[in-house]
């Protein structure tokens, strides 16, 4: 199933997994963490382009700053032909408590969706 990709707004992640020192929040599509440290952040989908369009997904921190490093940039030049591809992204950044972190679409160009997203969030120390 593909969800049409918004301009920054959150990718909406289907189900929330188990979590230890951090919160994950359906209802807004989001992890907080809830203390301070350096953090591998993950996350996959699978980006899908109808005909000729671009999309960029970012990392966001605290719903307005885009972490550059985090970074996916999807491009297709194919007239009447649907491209989809799969791409993922793992960044490692320091943290501090009641950080907010989401993934969102960002220059979205033509009809653009995505499936499967995945946001995983690990203390690394």
């Amino acid at each position: 199933m593909f969800t049409t990709a918004v301009n920054n707004t959150n990718l909406n992640f289907i189900t929330a997994g188990p979590t230890a020192g951090m919160v994950a929040n359906p209802a807004t599509d989001s992890i907080t963490v809830n203390t301070f440290g350096v953090y591998e952040i993950n996350y996959s989908l699978s980006n899908q382009i109808v005909a000729v369009g671009s999309v960029q997904y970012s990392l966001f921190l605290n719903n307005t700053t885009a972490v550059a490093a985090s970074n996916m940039f999807f491009q297709a030049n194919v007239a009447l032909l649907t491209t989809r591809s799969p791409g993922s992204n793992t960044i490692l950044i320091t943290l501090n408590p009641s950080d907010i972190i989401t993934v969102r679409p960002t220059a979205v160009v033509g009809v653009v969706s995505y499936g499967n997203p995945n946001l995983v969030v690990k203390k690394i120390f």
